[in-house]
């Protein structure tokens, strides 16, 4: 049964500055799922050293007895998925190894399937498009690239939901989300995710003009236009098609300052 009134709290300094507390959208016996807010760091990753995260802080929690986690159900953090840093939407945990190992074998033989919300300035002909370049590290850099020698398969289907005069909303689809695969796939078929300044940077020149109220909307959001919204688990989980996040309040605001309608369906 779906926990939406539930809540796994931090103290303050554990994640951020202040104190947090972060929603479980679904919780079932051997797993459960939050709603991460952009900015935070799934797990601890060479990328991101030194930056607290929120498997590493669930843990500690454990380890302390926090008689929330126990009232919760959870008794184990172990990741099985996170959107990255940026992005805003579900953490998928398992409460011990072997249901982590039976998620993340099916992540990995395409049985699961993640939903995005994305926007972006571009106009692009067409209502649907479709991206399958392989997605690597890069040998240097704290980035992802398309790379046909050492890049590992990635496919994302882009549909387009509603267009305004200054933007766009598309939804992106994937089976097994790479890192930050779905702002470089987006890039690489001309929609490039509004705000993002790592993969499009030459991209995000705002051109709103007559609309002050508009304009400033778009030059006042931060963060990028992208957020994870569905996990769709009906392969392996009883009872259960789809756990979801609702959009993040930031994201939400600006699309509304767009006109754009979103129906959660």
């Amino acid at each position: 049964m779906s926990n939406t009134r539930s809540f796994i709290g931090f103290p303050e300094g554990m994640l951020r500055g202040k104190p947090l507390r972060l929603p479980v959208i679904e919780s079932r016996p051997d797993w459960y799922a939050l709603n991460k807010l952009s900015g935070l760091l799934g797990k601890q990753h060479p990328w991101f050293q030194g930056r607290p995260d929120v498997c590493s802080a669930i843990r500690a929690q454990l380890d302390a007895g926090k008689p929330e986690l126990k009232r919760l159900g959870v008794t184990g953090a172990y990741l099985v998925y996170s959107p990255e840093p940026d992005i805003a939407g579900p953490m998928l945990f398992a409460n011990n190894s072997e249901a982590g190992e039976f998620i993340k074998n099916a992540l990995g033989s395409d049985r699961l399937g993640f939903d995005y919300l994305m926007l972006t300035e571009a106009k692009v002909d067409g209502s649907t498009l479709h991206c399958d370049l392989p997605i690597g590290n890069h040998r240097s850099e704290a980035r992802s690239v398309v790379s046909h020698r050492f890049g590992k398969k990635s496919s994302t289907t882009f549909k387009k939901l509603h267009e305004s005069a200054s933007i766009t909303l598309w939804k992106a689809s994937t089976k097994l989300p790479r890192m930050d695969q779905i702002r470089i796939h987006a890039y690489e078929v001309g929609i490039p995710v509004f705000g993002d300044r790592l993969y499009a940077s030459d991209a995000n020149e705002i051109q709103v003009w007559g609309n002050k109220t508009l304009r400033d909307a778009l030059r006042r959001f931060s963060g990028i236009g992208l957020a994870l919204t569905r996990i769709d688990l009906s392969a392996i989980a009883v009872g259960i098609a789809q756990i979801e996040a609702p959009l993040p309040k930031p994201l939400e605001l600006l699309m509304n300052k767009c006109g754009l309608i979103y129906e959660n369906n």
